[in-house]
């Protein structure tokens, strides 16, 4: 059987390349990281070190809040609050211009050192909507985590998450 992924996940793709061995014996094909982020990011990550030079890339990811997601979507990004430090200032085309990217486990950090023999990378995360991006950086404090970590809260904020669009990108 033949596998297209588009996880974002780390510890999801890296499972799936423990599985390689086995493919390779099965004559079946996994193609990973084929989506935006990762996948597109890969693509423009690799066009800049070749003709940079760096050993080293940043990569901001400016997703719209206003759009709909669904409840996995939304679990995986409230999961990766808090697993990294650090925020940097970056320029999006018109209208959204510099925005404040915040860091955010995106699975390129991991796979694009590796496979493209750089040094490092750093992924962040910005919202469309400027209050959203502020209530994200927010909820990246220790009290929040404890919070997100009972079921019940976490839950509840997944539903309230999934009805509100706060972006300028949504088609409501």
């Amino acid at each position: 059987m033949h596998y297209l992924d588009v996880s974002a996940s780390h510890a999801v793709l890296a499972g799936i390349e423990e599985l390689d061995e086995l493919a390779v014996r099965r004559g079946a094909t996994a193609v990973l990281s084929v989506g935006l982020v990762p996948g597109v990011t890969n693509l423009l990550v690799r066009h800049c070190v070749e003709r940079s030079g760096t050993g080293q890339a940043r990569v901001g990811v400016l997703l719209g809040s206003g759009e709909q997601h669904g409840p996995s979507a939304i679990r995986w990004t409230l999961d990766g609050l808090g697993r990294l430090e650090g925020s940097w200032a970056m320029r999006f085309p018109a209208p959204f211009g510099e925005r404040v990217v915040h860091r955010f486990p995106f699975s390129d950090q991991y796979t694009l050192p590796r496979t493209l023999g750089i040094g490092q990378v750093a992924t962040g995360l910005a919202l469309d909507s400027r209050l959203t991006t502020a209530l994200l950086a927010a909820a990246r404090g220790p009290a929040v985590g404890r919070l997100l970590r009972r079921p019940r809260v976490r839950e509840a904020l997944v539903a309230a998450l999934g009805r509100i669009h706060l972006g300028v990108t949504g088609s409501r």
